[in-house]
């Protein structure tokens, strides 16, 4: 596996002297690389987001079983925005609705390598979308519509 295939960037070999230079997780460690910030952002005690993946599917299969669960998935997740519209400042709700979603998107058949490529994927989708000027702070802000000839 080449550097942080995860990420989709294909970071530079570099010096372990490099003061620049992250190692990669356990799972993924072929030596060092110069990682590009994104990659860099994602590393927190040597843990990034596809081993925490990992860690979560190894708890949700174990607590909650097999299968899609996409329906009891989509409950919870209801129930959880309810409880983040009464406290909007409660990042342990916000986590819930998270880590619900990624179990909701391992549970499709997903690998963690793919749900951490569609997240990147999807970031980059949203910035190259057109988007309205900020409305009012109660009021969804949808991307505008490209005209397709």
């Amino acid at each position: 596996m080449s550097a942080c295939d995860v990420y989709g960037c294909l970071g530079e070999a570099a010096d372990a002297g490099d003061a620049r230079v992250r190692p990669l997780c356990a799972g993924h460690s072929e030596g060092n690389f110069l990682l590009c910030p994104m990659c860099d952002a994602a590393f927190e005690n040597d843990e990034d987001l596809t081993m925490i993946l990992y860690r979560q599917i190894d708890f949700s299969s174990r607590a909650f079983g097999p299968g899609s669960r996409a329906l009891g998935i989509v409950a919870h997740i209801r129930k959880e925005l309810r409880e983040i519209e009464a406290a909007p400042s409660d990042l342990e709700e916000w986590i819930d609705v998270a880590l619900l979603a990624l179990d909701g998107a391992w549970r499709s058949g997903a690998s963690p390598e793919e749900v951490c490529r569609a997240l990147v994927a999807k970031i980059a989708k949203n910035e190259a979308r057109t988007w309205p000027a900020p409305g009012a702070q109660d009021q969804a802000i949808e991307h505008i519509e490209e005209a397709t000839s």
